[in-house]
């Protein structure tokens, strides 16, 4: 006995709509992993540029501490 299967057209198109939520989840997970990256990129250049800053003024006030 063979039988034709017809899945369920509105099960076929429900299965198409979870397909494209998964793929735009996908996209967006890509891309805020992409913005996180450069994120921590700028935090590490921000650090340094503190650090480089707090340095300059410390050597700053050892010259005035040693002028007075």
């Amino acid at each position: 006995m063979k039988t034709d299967f017809q899945p369920d057209k509105r099960l076929i198109e429900q299965f198409n709509i979870l397909e494209q939520k998964i793929d735009a989840a996908i996209k967006l997970i890509t891309t805020l992993r992409k913005e996180n990256e450069q994120l921590r990129a700028k935090i590490t250049e921000l650090e340094n540029l503190r650090q480089a800053a707090r340095t300059k003024i410390n050597n700053i006030l050892d010259k005035i501490d040693s002028l007075v």
